[in-house]
């Protein structure tokens, strides 16, 4: 049951039970002020009235002058009728009582009522078989009367509210007791949990089963707790990989820089002594030079990435006059790596795109890069194509290369992710950097990046075609 509903219930029972308690209070007040009732039972609370009214009730006697004779002896004042005439009468002649009496209606049940300054007594009886009214009137002092009346009330009035109050606030303390253990519970459990990942524990989750809310806050708790846990994981293997990385990288310019710096000596020890040797060692070093340079420009992207200033100037073009162009400044280069690259489109399409093209030439040049890098196979071919599928201008880069291993290819679009060894590298060349950069590239084009083996590493990349509707890049 929700703790909402929960709360609803006890207060509506604290309500009801307040309720019963008034009523009760209401019901023994209007018994104290009612102006007539059962003698016998006592409610008045006068003697004097009441062994008046036993006169009336408990006479059986058989002459009306019996009993004139008593009432006169108990020094009562009283008026007896006999079908609306009067036949004993002990009251002053000029009394207005004589007057007021006569209306009221009787009962074989004695009744009370107050006549200023009075209290009269009447019944109906019955004498030798003849029925009559009689009433006894009972001087009182009205202001002793009221005044004692009122503090007979107040007394029994305040006597009574006291014990609802109590009653109220024990069962109020009862409900508000359990509830509070209802509540506190939970937040202690989650008030501990929260002490236990402080000090680094995330692997126990919190058992609770009751009020629906606070199962639905512990299950939110837990999934938090999970969550903090894999992200400790994953910073954990990134912080590892970033020193893998760091490593690699060291090693990477540390090998290019001691090529440069033997050949430069060679030249300046004067090793190269000819002009054609002294070109070649100046050729190596300005492809050592080269190959640091590229290195530096990936970690110059990285830092760019990774803070979000990775510039993009997004223009509309044509996908297929881009790659051709793309390709045509390659060509040569490649070709003189030994390298067949071959580029096939659907001619009959057109593939109108908004694009970064700078951007998205080191996405071109990142891949090429690294199928001739990485591809075990001295006579490479790399297959481009294009064509439309829905919506989207999709660009395949594929190789005759060695590929990766399965248990590894959905992972190396991943960040500091490395698989050399898959791909038939002997050193630490790889950095898990250029692909994170494409992957990152793409998706900022609001595209997609998948590999496959297909007789090789096979790369496609899916960029939306521009449509009426307003384009907005992934940033």
């Amino acid at each position: 049951m929700k703790i909402q509903k929960r709360m609803l219930l006890s207060n509506a029972w604290i309500l009801t039970l307040a309720l019963l308690v008034l009523l009760g209070i209401s019901s023994i007040l209007f018994n104290i002020l009612r102006t007539e009732g059962d003698v016998e039972g006592g409610i008045y609370g006068d003697q004097e009235i009441f062994e008046a009214a036993q006169q009336l009730v408990g006479f059986n006697g058989n002459d009306l002058a019996e009993l004139d004779r008593i009432l006169q002896e108990e020094n009562y004042q009283f008026l007896i009728y006999q079908d609306g005439e009067a036949v004993a009468v002990n009251i002053d002649a000029d009394n207005s009582l004589q007057k007021q009496i006569p209306k009221m209606n009787l009962s074989t049940q004695p009744g009370l009522w107050y006549l200023e300054p009075n209290i009269v007594v009447g019944a109906k009886i019955s004498i030798a078989g003849k029925g009559y009214d009689a009433y006894i009137v009972l001087p009182i002092d009205e202001e002793e009367a009221i005044v004692e009346g009122h503090r007979t009330k107040l007394s029994l009035f305040l006597v009574v509210g006291l014990l609802a109050i109590v009653l109220i606030l024990m069962f109020s303390l009862l409900f508000t007791k359990r509830m509070t253990k209802r509540i506190i519970t939970p937040v202690n459990k989650l008030l501990n949990s929260a002490y236990r990942i402080e000090q680094g524990d995330l692997s126990t989750p919190i058992e609770y089963r009751g009020e629906e809310e606070f199962e639905t806050l512990c299950e939110a708790f837990n999934h938090m707790q999970e969550h903090l846990k894999r992200e400790q994981e994953k910073n954990a293997a990134f912080e590892c990989a970033r020193t893998d990385m760091v490593a690699g990288i060291s090693h990477d310019l540390r090998t290019p820089l001691t090529s440069i710096k033997g050949y430069v000596k060679g030249i300046l020890d004067g090793v190269a002594a000819t002009p054609e040797k002294q070109q070649a060692y100046l050729k190596i070093v300005y492809e050592k030079a080269i190959s640091m340079e590229k290195l530096l420009q990936k970690l110059f992207l990285y830092s760019k990435l990774e803070t979000g200033n990775l510039p993009f100037n997004f223009i509309e073009t044509d996908m297929n006059e881009f790659l051709g162009k793309y390709i045509q400044q390659e060509m040569p280069e490649l070709e003189h790596r030994g390298v067949n690259l071959n580029y096939t489109v659907a001619s009959d399409n057109e593939y109108p795109v908004t694009i970064d093209t700078e951007q998205l030439t080191r996405v071109m040049g990142n891949l090429l890069e690294n199928a001739v890098k990485y591809s075990k196979n001295p006579a490479l071919e790399i297959d481009i194509g294009l064509k439309r599928n829905d919506d989207f201008a999709t660009i395949t880069i594929k190789d005759n290369g060695a590929g990766v291993s399965e248990d590894k290819i959905g992972h190396i679009f991943e960040q500091f992710y490395c698989v050399d060894e898959a791909r038939g590298t002997s050193g630490k060349e790889g950095n898990g950097l250029g692909l994170y950069i494409v992957k990152h590239i793409v998706t900022v084009h609001q595209g997609t990046i998948t590999a496959e083996n297909d007789k090789g590493l096979k790369i496609t990349i899916r960029i939306p075609l521009t449509s009426q509707k307003k384009w907005q890049p992934k940033i």
